[in-house]
């Protein structure tokens, strides 16, 4: 799931950073996107290193993914908060929030678990 969702992230910041169908009002500016890019470069590259049973990279994967959908959770229920005083969709704003709730709970789960600590260990035992 990170992997995919981190490698989709990084497409769709080169898509509205280069893109000519982006108008110059929807592209961020370039902190945002680098700040952007390194916390998904990472979740991606902690999560393949964690997969792959490299010592110590599960629970940097965990900090990853904390950050990135820590980021989106806050971003959208910051824009929910708002969207209180103005008249627009909260549907999708609500779905985003739930969704990296979610997002956040399964890493935590998948870090945490007993299983998954008997599997990092023998991972990382292994030669």
């Amino acid at each position: 799931m990170n992997i995919t969702i981190g490698l989709l992230g990084v497409f769709f910041l080169a898509f509205v950073s280069f893109s000519s169908r982006v108008p110059n009002e929807a592209r961020m500016a370039a902190a945002p996107v680098l700040m952007a890019l390194v916390t998904t470069s990472f979740l991606v590259v902690s999560s393949v290193l964690a997969l792959l049973g490299k010592r110590g990279w599960d629970r940097l994967m965990l900090a990853a993914a904390l950050v990135h959908y820590g980021g989106v959770f806050a971003q959208n229920a910051y824009l929910l908060v708002q969207a209180q005083e103005l008249i627009v969709p909260t549907q999708k704003i609500v779905a985003n929030v739930v969704r990296s709730g979610i997002e956040i709970a399964i890493n935590m789960w998948a870090v945490l678990s007993a299983k998954t600590r008997v599997f990092f260990r023998g991972a990382t035992a292994a030669p």
